[in-house]
């Protein structure tokens, strides 16, 4: 560790010189706290600027209650990556990973400060989350596995983030929160980064079984997040977006994460094909397409045909980057 829970220092971590392998990867790791740093914004400053130009945020009726129940949400969601991002600033013994991950919960505690103002002048508390996305953003932050947390929140919980904001930002439903939400853009995308340049390094020594066993939890916390998006289908359907393109830009995004991890680890991602044809099946069963046949056989079969066959052409493309 960095901080010892009894005060010693960590010399030995520092005894053993970095490869050049691993003086470039600490290279990009250092690079993404300095990014950071160049790239703060005032919080405070910007929503001020935001509110003088397009004014009072208007929106009203259930169109901002679905606005407030979702980014209530997000606003929660900043909070736990705030407190996840700190603990990995403590617990992650490469100090190049410990120095981005500082830079990460900085842009965390603001993030979660100007949603809470921005919630605020919509005229909406943040309420209780839904119990399921409750329950994902809990065991992110209680695990004690590094791997899991890194993997659960930079690579699985963010990009649902980037997913409702980039819903929100192209629909401009609410003008104020679709100015703010490029500056929140920008910081998530180092934020995945984090976790695809250091995750490499706490999965290389693990063994198949541990791969595994990082595969079924990553399975189930994906199909967590199916049901955590369900809980929000009225609020989804006010606001006007397709339920089939949420679910469809979130999973392009987590696994953009995940081809990039790929490169970064020099070969195929375990069980990436096979987390593929499971989610796409899920799918086929929980959102058909629309105007399609909604009864129980044609799901069902729908939802076989993609367990065994994966997703369709266009969307192996878009998920995969590649025709193959």
């Amino acid at each position: 560790m960095i901080f010892s829970p009894k005060g010693r220092m960590p010399y030995e971590s520092f005894e053993t010189p970095p490869t050049p392998q691993e003086r470039h990867r600490c290279d990009k790791l250092a690079e993404l706290y300095h990014r950071g740093q160049d790239k703060v914004w005032d919080g405070r400053a910007v929503f001020r600027a935001v509110l003088d130009e397009h004014g009072p945020i208007q929106l009203d009726g259930p169109q901002a209650q679905a606005l407030g129940n979702i980014f209530a949400i997000i606003y929660w969601g900043e909070l736990a990556a705030w407190k996840v991002s700190a603990a990995l600033a403590e617990q992650l013994e490469c100090p190049a990973a410990a120095l981005a991950a500082t830079a990460q919960a900085h842009d965390e505690a603001r993030h979660f400060n100007v949603m809470g103002q921005y919630l605020e002048a919509l005229g909406r508390a943040p309420g209780r989350m839904p119990p399921i996305a409750e329950s994902l953003l809990v065991e992110v932050m209680e695990t004690e596995d590094l791997t899991r947390k890194l993997l659960g929140m930079q690579l699985m919980v963010e990009p649902i983030a980037l997913t409702i904001f980039q819903l929100v930002r192209r629909s401009g439903v609410e003008p104020v929160l679709a100015h703010l939400l490029p500056f929140y853009e920008r910081d998530e995308a180092r934020h995945v980064a984090l976790g695809v340049v250091h995750l490499p390094r706490l999965m290389a020594g693990m063994s198949r079984v541990e791969l595994t066993r990082l595969f079924a939890w990553q399975l189930r916390m994906y199909m967590r997040q199916i049901d955590g998006v369900l809980e929000l289908e009225r609020d989804i359907d006010t606001l006007g977006f397709s339920m089939r393109e949420t679910f469809h830009l979130g999973q392009r995004l987590q696994f953009q994460a995940a081809n990039e991890l790929m490169e970064a680890m020099g070969g195929n991602l375990h069980g990436r094909e096979l987390m593929a044809h499971l989610i796409e099946a899920r799918l086929a069963w929980t959102c058909p397409e629309p105007g399609g046949r909604t009864d129980l056989p044609h799901r069902l079969g729908r939802a076989a045909h993609c367990l065994l066959r994966g997703p369709e052409q266009s969307r192996r493309e878009e998920l995969f980057g590649t025709a193959a």
